[in-house]
C-alpha cells in the first residue's frame, strides 16, 4: 500500500501552501 507515501506528500503539500501563505502576508 502506498497510504504513506501519500501521507508524505500530503504533509509535503501542506507545508507548502503554509509557507505560499506566509510569504504572500
Amino acid at each position: 500500500s502506498n497510504t504513506k507515501l501519500i501521507d508524505d506528500i500530503n504533509e509535503n503539500f501542506e507545508d507548502g501552501i503554509k509557507k505560499v501563505i506566509n510569504s504572500y502576508w
